[in-house]
């Protein structure tokens, strides 16, 4: 009996050490290693690499000039701005693309599949502007605005839990997730 406990004391010492050398080796290979730092010479060799495309920016320019076709009105005119706000952010004008996209909220027709469409964009260009809170009130309408489409509602459910999380609020995605999931069925 006595000898047995030593066997499996002398085991237990044995697991031990090999853990914490197997630990140590990759803790070592983790640490011991790191990239050269970057010099500006190889950041502007990669940035080389990426040569504008003339044409698309041209386009992306003349769609920024465009104004609204003359008589067009509800969905049309939505569209317009639509594509408007898609050029603002090919060009890298934040401002201006959220601002064609509330222009086209503006003029879609209310109800329609059009509209939770502009909101989902007009929430992600409100997102990536760094107004987080208009974004979590333009995905919530978008929520109400896709009610009918499950597949929708349930990745606008997602989009409202995960943005009231970021805004601290982890109280509001539990019973938006368990509506989620209770009308999933």
């Amino acid at each position: 009996m006595i000898a047995s406990r030593k066997a499996i004391t002398a085991a237990r010492a044995a697991v031990l050490l090999v853990g914490v050398v197997v630990l140590s080796r990759s803790a070592l290979a983790q640490t011991t290693y790191a990239p050269p730092p970057r010099t500006v010479e190889d950041i502007l060799a990669v940035l080389d690499q990426y040569k504008p495309n003339p044409d698309a920016a041209q386009k992306a320019h003349e769609a920024l000039e465009r104004q609204p076709p003359a008589g067009a009105s509800g969905n049309e005119l939505a569209q317009f701005y639509r594509e408007r706000a898609t050029a603002a952010l090919n060009m890298g004008l934040m401002g201006r693309q959220i601002a064609d996209f509330r222009l086209a909220l503006q003029y879609v027709n209310k109800g329609s599949e059009y509209e939770a469409t502009v909101l989902r964009e007009l929430a992600g260009a409100e997102l990536y502007g760094g107004n987080m809170v208009e974004a979590l009130r333009l995905t919530q309408q978008f929520v109400a605005a896709v009610s009918a489409y499950r597949g929708r509602q349930l990745v606008g459910y997602a989009l409202v839990a995960r943005r009231s999380a970021e805004l601290g609020d982890i109280a509001y995605p539990t019973p938006l997730m368990r509506s989620a999931r209770s009308r999933r069925r």
